[in-house]
């Protein structure tokens, strides 16, 4: 009688741990993000554009009802390409808003039933637009599961740079993800 209380001790003990990872599972892996990027403030051509961004995350700690997450990414905005000209104030064109960008962000993570929803935050550094600046990212995706290594979700990011090109820039982003777990 104790060997099976034990024996059945043991099997839930191993049920509730893996459905413990089971809840966290949405804040590992590698989030491929496609979207719409937009710019505002500051004196750029093509505002608006695509955004290709990839992100991979790791949990750092994980706690009963969230994880503290830990996160590097890249990314790649692309505003326009043609020859077309917005003339500056004292002459010339305007730089056109594509830009690379790199984040290293930290954060939480929390399972919401079978979606995951996780907040981000941290240093972003964005090179294009005739300059290269640091700032500060803001991130939030949500991510649910499609097949037992892939979720579909969405990411919504605001970017602020204090001074580009001497300008203050906010960069928004918003897309539809794809979580390799």
């Amino acid at each position: 009688m104790k060997q099976t209380t034990l024996a059945g001790l043991a099997v839930a003990a191993l049920v509730c741990s893996a459905d413990a990872q089971a809840q966290h599972r949405g804040d590992v892996g590698l989030t491929v993000t496609l979207g719409r990027h937009s710019v505002r403030g500051g004196l750029i051509d093509y505002r608006n554009g695509s955004l290709l961004d990839v992100l991979a995350a790791g949990r750092v700690r994980t706690m009963r009802r969230w994880s503290m997450v830990a996160a590097g990414g890249v990314g790649g905005i692309v505003g326009g390409t043609t020859d077309r000209c917005l003339m500056r104030p004292e002459g010339g064109c305007a730089p056109k808003g594509n830009f690379v960008a790199f984040d290293a962000l930290v954060g939480v993570a929390k399972p919401i039933g079978r979606v995951s929803a996780r907040a981000l935050a941290g240093p972003a550094l964005y090179s294009g637009a005739d300059d290269t600046s640091l700032g500060v990212q803001a991130r939030f995706d949500l991510s649910a599961p499609a097949s037992t290594h892939l979720g579909l979700g969405g990411m919504l990011r605001a970017t602020w740079l204090p001074s580009h090109g001497g300008d203050r820039l906010t960069l928004w982003a918003a897309g539809g993800s794809l979580t390799f777990r």
